[in-house]
């Protein structure tokens, strides 16, 4: 049954009948999960199956609903809205606020990634032993950061932005701009007259102060630019042990976790972990093709002509994600299982690096069709266990195994090697908004805008 006080969030989020609060459980005891399943061991998530793993199961049962019954069993777990005093209403609309700020039209950093982030941050939270000795609102703080770190992101970066001399860039100096416009984007939302007395203005200015730094801190904690001077400072201060009465040294904690939990896909199970990938590189080549298109020096791992997915996610876990975790560890050592499923997703990634591009085969009768000749396939097979690695078959949900002439259906599957996309009209989320104008009315914003931040957002 719903905790109490929570009904009109409910009913906010779709009438709060009987299908929502099944959809709420569903997600309540996910949310105590890594993984986010609920019968999972190692090694799950090789083959195939119609069953989709992870996050992507959340949002096939809830739709755009996830992130609101993600937040809402987050906040029931610590029982914030109670201690913090928010009402329902103001919850739900401040969860439709969010929601509305993200863009369905950016393929990666979008909604569905900011409640993974926020799932990991809880976990971390929960499971992981970090909320000892942090106040309600330190807690209100990080899932509200985690939450948000993505806001309005424009599916380009902060390379692109400087390089283009776009209007963020000049506004934030080329200093980690993204990560300043969503922090500002974050502060602005929780200042809106609609929800400020009912959030920060009931805090004590200290503690309002420590939510707005924590906030900020951490969402300026995911630039990649600072990810190795800040896992510095952190080892070097983990060393010493962190003194959470000091602002600073808790601050540098908490930042640090909620960058982690940004990072953290691979450490999922290698069937989340590689349907995320599709998603990465449609972004990145996407920015490619306009780099290409205005001139521009065409970002690493971005030409979707030489096209080097496997490579730049070795790399990513290798020199990002397995010493971030190896470093938390001492503090959070919960963590130290979970690299276990990095070192599953170095495996495959390895394989596909390894196997390169291979011929469709001839099919067995009663198998699918054959593709024309000459068609590319990434796929292979785990030597230990027989079972197949799939990765990716442009335009035919199909995988090949070793087996001469063996080809497995697959279910779910995109292509990782998108073509370039036609041009199209934007996607009603892309004219959402970001703000409100002087006369407190909605301030629409365009694709182009977005897209290009030629103006203020």
């Amino acid at each position: 049954s719903p905790s109490r006080g929570l009904g009109d969030v409910y009913k906010r989020q779709g009438g709060g009948g009987g299908a929502q609060l099944e959809q709420l459980d569903f997600v309540r005891v996910r949310m105590h999960s890594w993984e986010f399943e609920t019968e999972w061991k190692a090694g799950d998530g090789v083959g195939e199956s119609d069953r989709l793993p992870g996050i992507f199961a959340g949002y096939e049962r809830c739709g755009s609903r996830l992130m609101a019954f993600a937040m809402i069993a987050a906040f029931e777990s610590f029982d914030l809205l109670r201690t913090l005093a928010i009402p329902d209403v103001v919850f739900a609309s401040l969860l439709d606020a969010i929601e509305r700020s993200y863009y369905d039209s950016v393929p990666y950093h979008c909604l569905l990634h900011a409640v993974d982030a926020m799932h990991s941050t809880f976990w971390l939270l929960r499971h992981g032993g970090v909320d000892e000795g942090l106040g309600k609102e330190h807690i209100f703080a990080m899932l509200f950061a985690a939450i948000c770190h993505d806001i309005s992101h424009p599916g380009k970066n902060n390379a692109f932005c400087v390089q283009s001399r776009a209007h963020l860039a000049l506004l934030y100096n080329d200093r980690s701009v993204l990560e300043n416009m969503h922090a500002s984007t974050t502060i602005r939302l929780l200042s809106r007259p609609e929800f400020e007395p009912h959030l920060l203005g009931k805090l004590s200015a200290d503690e309002g102060k420590a939510v707005r730094e924590t906030v900020i801190e951490s969402i300026l904690a995911t630039d990649m630019a600072v990810h190795f001077d800040n896992l510095g400072k952190f080892s070097a201060q983990q060393s010493q042990g962190f003194d959470l009465a000091r602002a600073a040294e808790r601050n540098l904690k908490l930042s640090t976790l909620v960058h982690l939990a940004d990072v953290a896909t691979p450490s999922k199970t290698w069937g989340a972990y590689k349907r995320w990938l599709p998603r990465l590189f449609q972004e990145f080549f996407d920015q490619g093709d306009i780099e290409l298109a205005k001139g521009l020096p065409v970002a690493p791992f971005m030409d979707r002509r030489v096209p080097a997915p496997a490579k730049s996610q070795i790399g990513f876990c290798q020199f990002i994600v397995q010493p971030l975790f190896d470093a938390v560890s001492a503090t959070v050592p919960q963590l130290e299982a979970k690299l276990e499923n990095v070192e599953t997703s170095l495996h495959f990634l390895k394989l596909w690096a390894e196997l390169g591009p291979i011929p469709w085969p001839d099919a067995e009768p009663g198998a699918p069709a054959a593709e024309p000749p000459g068609a590319p396939v990434h796929a292979g097979v785990d030597e230990a266990s027989g079972r197949p690695a799939i990765f990716w078959h442009a335009g035919k949900e199909a995988l090949v195994t070793r087996v001469p002439g063996t080809v497995v259906p697959i279910v779910g599957m995109n292509e990782l090697m998108p073509a370039p996309a036609a041009p199209g009209p934007a996607t009603p989320n892309a004219t959402r908004l970001l703000g409100g104008d002087k006369a407190g009315g909605p301030r629409p914003v365009s694709y182009t805008h977005l897209r290009a931040h030629e103006t203020d957002s």
